[in-house]
């Protein structure tokens, strides 16, 4: 719940900045629906409105998004060994819910 607090402001600043630009309101629903990561929603929303080069868009998108790479490595080891399985949890990834699951990692007691 903390978590999905946390996002309720992005998600509503989206959907706000989306439909000040006069885009009906299944834009940023659609945007929310296809790229999960909100600092790549901005940046494609705002690419649009500048008419910049998709090739440039995808470039930064993947930029910025490159830190789960990291996330990834480090969570990976209480990630299930099926591929099938660590697939939804990967697609979870949020920078949230990264420093959560290392909190509640580092507040368990470590096993003999």
């Amino acid at each position: 719940m903390p978590i999905f607090l946390g996002y309720m402001p992005v998600a509503i600043t989206f959907g706000a900045a989306t439909t000040s630009f006069g885009y009906p309101l299944y834009v940023p629903i659609l945007f929310s629906a296809m790229i999960f990561a909100g600092g790549s929603q901005f940046i494609l929303l705002a690419a649009i409105q500048n008419g910049t080069p998709w090739l440039y868009v995808v470039a930064l998108c993947a930029l910025i998004d490159s830190r789960h790479i990291i996330y990834g490595s480090l969570v990976r080891r209480i990630f299930p060994d099926r591929l099938a399985a660590r697939l939804p949890l990967a697609m979870s990834l949020t920078d949230e819910v990264f420093a959560t699951t290392l909190t509640q990692r580092e507040a368990e007691p470590t096993r003999a």
